[in-house]
């Protein structure tokens, strides 16, 4: 349980872009031009620690510690999860474009890795939001107000007042 209780700790991300690939945490799932890929919880544990430290070496401790925390588990758990990702993305360990190996440290993020611009995001809330319950007044009115003030960088403290934003978007 170690795993939840560092989630818990983490602001929660939408998704991240990663080249042609959308990575989406919090549904363990990677989409790419080949279609829409699941991943175990560790392997998106995984995933989303070299996401966060994109660019930068990540000892295989540091990612071992990060992922697995205090359970007692070898390096292959380590490699297995490499594999497994390097295999959604249709990478190659020799000539890695996405995740490339540093020989006896451990791994690196090397594809570009960014969080997706604030209008595609309201475009995937306003899918959820249509799955949700169609909005009412009040809802349209608390989006528009939001999406008047809110910059192309806004970050909401409550999932509600996203997904009224995204409502907003959709309304205008």
């Amino acid at each position: 349980m170690a795993q939840a209780s560092e989630d818990a700790g983490r602001a929660p991300c939408a998704a991240w872009q990663i080249a042609d690939f959308t990575f989406s945490p919090e549904l363990n799932q990677l989409d790419g031009p080949q279609g829409a890929v699941h991943l175990e919880p560790r392997t998106t544990a995984v995933l989303r620690d070299l996401v966060e430290h994109a660019g930068a070496v990540r000892t295989r401790e540091a990612l071992l510690a990060a992922v697995w925390d205090d359970a007692f588990v070898g390096e292959a758990a380590l490699t297995h999860c490499v594999w497994e990702l390097r295999k959604a993305f249709g990478d190659d360990a020799r000539k890695p474009r996405f995740i490339q190996t540093i020989p006896r440290r451990g791994y690196r993020l090397i594809a570009p890795a960014r969080r997706p611009a604030a209008r595609q995001l309201a475009a995937l809330l306003a899918v959820a939001a249509d799955r949700l319950a169609p909005p009412d007044d009040a809802d349209i009115e608390v989006g528009q107000r939001l999406a008047a003030t809110a910059g192309a960088r806004r970050r909401f403290e409550r999932p509600l007042e996203a997904v009224r934003y995204a409502v907003a978007l959709r309304a205008a």
